[in-house]
């Protein structure tokens, strides 16, 4: 019977000590979790009010670069954001701001999404008028939607006469007289000298006057125009060539 209590005793100190010693462990561990996530606090809340304001500003598309670059500067608190943060006793405040990341980590690419939907929506509404009067036919859905998309790169896949030439036009129209950009930091550039005159003429009657400083020709006649401009003369082998093409 001794015994038996003895070894009951003996098994309520090892309990005792185990639990101890789990308890310090979780202790220790819970506070370097929580010290990291104190130290970064700035940077989380940073992060979240840099998304939140691309979020929030309804007059500007939050495009992929924006977006990936905001990922990269942010990765490294990714990880901390799945620490138990309800038994760390962080300020409220804190907490929110993490959860907030997390959801921005989580659910970011349906974010933007829908705050480019909303944007573009907004602006064919807005802008209805200069898409209807733009040339001599009104731009369709699609001619519309894809001079609104404010990517730095924009893929247009479209046939033989379907309008390319025109949603163009459009864009550059668009950016002038929509989004006040000055038309002298426009490039538009063609393979070939038709479709470039035939370019120049359709802006400058969207533009009128202002078309002048709009930057319009051939890949090559820009090629040669930026040697000409980077060493203030033509090159060497430009006198050696035919070179009518460049000279538009």
């Amino acid at each position: 019977m001794n015994e038996l209590l003895a070894f009951f005793i003996f098994l309520a100190c090892m309990g005792s000590i185990f639990f101890a010693v789990w308890t310090a462990i979780r202790y220790y561990k819970y506070k370097d979790l929580k010290d990291e996530i104190i130290s970064k606090q700035d940077m989380i809340r940073a992060a979240v009010n840099e998304f939140w304001g691309h979020l929030d500003d309804s007059d500007t598309y939050f495009n992929r670069r924006k977006y990936e670059k905001w990922l990269s500067c942010n990765e490294e608190m990714r990880g901390i954001l799945y620490y138990p943060l309800d038994k760390l006793k962080l300020p409220k405040s804190l907490v929110r701001d993490c959860r907030t990341l997390q959801k921005y980590f989580a659910d970011g690419e349906r974010l933007v999404e829908k705050h480019n939907s909303n944007y573009v929506k907004r602006e064919l509404d807005v802008h209805k008028r200069f898409f209807d009067e733009i040339e001599t036919y009104p731009l369709n859905q699609s001619q519309s939607e894809a001079i609104v998309h404010d990517e730095d790169h924009n893929l247009v896949i479209a046939g033989a006469g379907t309008g390319k030439t025109t949603s163009i036009v459009g864009k550059v129209g668009y950016l002038v007289k929509c989004r006040g950009i000055a038309p002298e930091n426009i490039l538009v550039l063609a393979f070939a000298r038709n479709p470039m005159e035939e370019m120049r003429e359709r802006i400058a009657a969207c533009l009128g006057n202002e078309s002048e400083n709009a930057c319009v020709h051939t890949f090559h006649s820009f090629g040669l125009k930026l040697s000409e401009t980077r060493k203030g003369k033509y090159p060497t082998w430009h006198s050696k060539m035919n070179w009518n093409l460049c000279n538009t």
